[in-house]
């Protein structure tokens, strides 16, 4: 009897790009993704409000920002993330060295409560938090991200990855893993076992070598740079590996 391996399939940058949004939605429709993360303040978030909330059957989370377009919020707080234009600069490594700023974190959590309260006000409910880049796993703003869960009362978040590539140093295995922890002992919150890329986790199961029964897997279909990962999603991946595979979405876990 093949082990049995529970999916979550989540496709990351819904409301970004009218290619994204159509993509995602294709592949929904199909049964080959089974939740989603909404950017809040992405170019097409107004035009996939509808169409989300037609959807049943599927979960719905917000995809943290702040490396892409305009912050949803005004503040002086928010001023060392941004380029001259307004929008949000995508560099992530100095975004990571700037929210050690104590009015940087400040900002960053009135920002994200913004983007939090816009998903919710359209009338979708939120089923999980995740982020653009892995922000929300920035561990300055571990804090931000708990005050976040509380106030909106949302107890499901992306964890780190954790199906580590063989290069990957032993302290940031460690890192990633203690940061883990945290998430689901403050302010006590579920997630799933196992978290990685969708192509990632494929090449793992062709040889056998999943450590996990419960996984999120993360998707971009749309974008140029992700289409081999999109052809893979496409095709019968699931007969091509030893497990039984049951996909299920962030309001099951």
């Amino acid at each position: 009897m093949r082990r049995r391996i529970r999916v979550i399939v989540n496709a990351d940058d819904l409301g970004s790009f009218p290619k994204v949004d159509a993509s995602v939605f294709s592949f929904m429709h199909a049964n080959k993704v089974t939740s989603a993360s909404l950017i809040a303040n992405g170019g097409t978030f107004p035009d996939v409000i509808e169409k989300v909330r037609e959807m049943k059957g599927y979960s719905f989370g917000v995809h943290l920002n702040l490396t892409s377009f305009r912050p949803l919020t005004a503040s002086s707080g928010l001023q060392p993330l941004l380029l001259d234009n307004g929008e949000f600069s995508p560099d992530l490594g100095s975004v990571a060295s700037k929210v050690q700023l104590r009015d940087v974190r400040i900002a960053v959590y009135r920002e994200w409560r913004a983007q939090v309260a816009k998903v919710i006000e359209a009338g979708i409910p939120v089923s999980h938090l995740d982020s653009h880049e892995h922000v929300h796993t920035i561990p300055f703003l571990f804090f931000a991200l708990k005050k976040l869960q509380a106030e909106f009362k949302i107890r499901k978040v992306r964890i780190a990855a954790n199906e580590f590539r063989q290069n990957q140093s032993i302290w940031k295995r460690g890192m990633k893993s203690a940061w883990n922890f945290g998430l689901r002992q403050v302010y006590r919150t579920r997630t799933t076992q196992g978290f990685s890329s969708f192509e990632e986790f494929f090449h793992r199961a062709v040889r056998g070598e999943l450590r996990y029964s419960i996984y999120e897997l993360m998707v971009h279909p749309g974008p140029k740079m992700y289409e081999e990962e999109t052809e893979l999603l496409r095709s019968d991946w699931e007969r091509q590996v030893p497990y039984e595979i049951q996909k299920m979405n962030f309001h099951e876990l």
